[in-house]
């Protein structure tokens, strides 16, 4: 409940598949909101998108997601705002660096991918009446799918490519010194209640000896009641400023009193840390070097391209 989820940065528009309708190449576009390339992303298309992405994340995590912080001075609105225009600019990028790569489909299987696409329509007449609901032709759709497929190939290639990188001791070391908040952790239980008068009484139960978990599993509000409160290792942007604040500063083994947050008042346990480079999982650190040479890569993609916004 209190950790934020974890989001890619990275979308490839064309697998959100039923989003298939806002790319239709039919609709003569009244504002372009950026040409990629020679090549337009409409301002229509955009807000499509982006109404789709909105829906499906306020779906899973309510309307309180918006005004989130995802990074100081950036909620999580804009972040999905930019990230959507950058997937869809990043197709287009992707199958033109794919296309020059030599990449090609193999008919066969596009013809399986489509047959496996029409299978979302419990009929052919549903099949029809998206087509004609969303004014796309069946060559659109399989043009579509064969540019996800170009997509595919060509990041399979590139990501081979990435995993068989070997970083040295001294890489991860300069990871993790340029990215600590993302690997310093702490381990804490919590006990979250609705008001501060009954915080304050279960501190009391807690000072005088009575057993933390058990007190979570019976007063806590959160999920993690079921652990005894248990919330496992997170880093500091993974919660709440105020919690991370006031967990982040206490000793393994100490009790907080009551702190305030907007989904009430908790009552922090720290059962462990890992503050230093030793700790950190070398796994872990590997990975993250990977992903971020992935990342890199695919942002020089981009650099290079001719943007016209």
């Amino acid at each position: 409940m209190m950790k934020m989820k974890k989001i890619s940065i990275i979308f490839l528009s064309t697998l959100m598949i039923f989003s298939l309708a806002a790319c239709n190449k039919t609709t003569v576009p009244s504002t372009v909101k950026v040409k990629v390339n020679g090549k337009t992303i409409s301002t229509e298309d955009y807000d499509k998108k982006l109404a789709q992405m909105k829906e499906m994340y306020e779906a899973e995590n309510g309307t309180e997601i918006w005004e989130q912080e995802v990074e100081p001075g950036k909620t999580f609105k804009k972040y999905l705002e930019d990230m959507v225009l950058e997937s869809m600019i990043l197709d287009i990028v992707l199958e033109e660096e794919a296309t020059k790569a030599g990449i090609t489909v193999d008919e066969k299987e596009l013809d399986e991918r489509f047959a496996k696409y029409k299978e979302y329509f419990p009929s052919e007449d549903e099949y029809t009446k998206f087509l004609k609901d969303s004014g796309m032709t069946e060559s659109f759709l399989k043009e579509t799918l064969k540019a996800e497929m170009l997509i595919e190939q060509f990041l399979a290639i590139k990501s081979e490519d990435i995993n068989k990188l070997e970083p040295s001791e001294a890489d991860l070391k300069a990871l993790y010194e340029d990215k600590k908040s993302m690997f310093d952790k702490i381990e804490a239980s919590h006990i979250l209640v609705d008001d501060e008068k009954t915080a304050k009484e279960i501190k009391g139960k807690i000072d005088n000896g009575e057993d933390f978990a058990k007190l979570a599993e019976e007063f806590s509000t959160c999920p993690s009641k079921e652990r005894g409160g248990d919330l496992g290792y997170f880093a500091k942007g993974e919660m709440v400023k105020e919690f991370s604040d006031v967990a982040f500063n206490m000793e393994v083994g100490q009790i907080s009193d009551p702190v305030k947050t907007k989904f009430g008042y908790h009552i922090i346990k720290l059962t462990d840390k890992k503050l230093s480079y030793e700790d950190v999982d070398k796994e872990e650190l590997e990975y993250q070097f990977k992903a971020l040479k992935y990342n890199d890569m695919l942002d020089k993609f981009i650099e290079n391209a001719k943007i016209e916004k």
